[in-house]
């Protein structure tokens, strides 16, 4: 499944008890959250999704009511552990 990349900047949606609130709604089987990184203080998210195309990411944000991002990456994941693509 691709991966991508999510980034959120300046935006005020975001609080810790917000991403709790989200983490808990069941999002369709093609899609998959795998984390955030945050940094509260200077509003910015980073977001590591699993989704079928970044259309289809679109879709399911217009669909849960959370803002848009600032700019998508489709992206590979590194292993320095195994050291290599994943």
């Amino acid at each position: 499944m691709p991966k991508y990349l999510l980034i959120h900047e300046n935006d005020d949606f975001f609080t810790e008890e917000k991403l709790k609130e989200l983490s808990k709604k069941e999002a369709p089987e093609e899609f998959d959250w795998k984390k955030t990184y945050c940094n509260f203080e200077n509003n910015k998210f980073f977001c590591l999704w699993e989704a079928p195309s970044s259309e289809a990411l679109k879709q399911l944000f217009k669909k849960v009511n959370v803002p848009p991002w600032d700019a998508i990456y489709p992206v590979q994941t590194f292993n320095p552990k195994k050291s290599k693509i994943e």
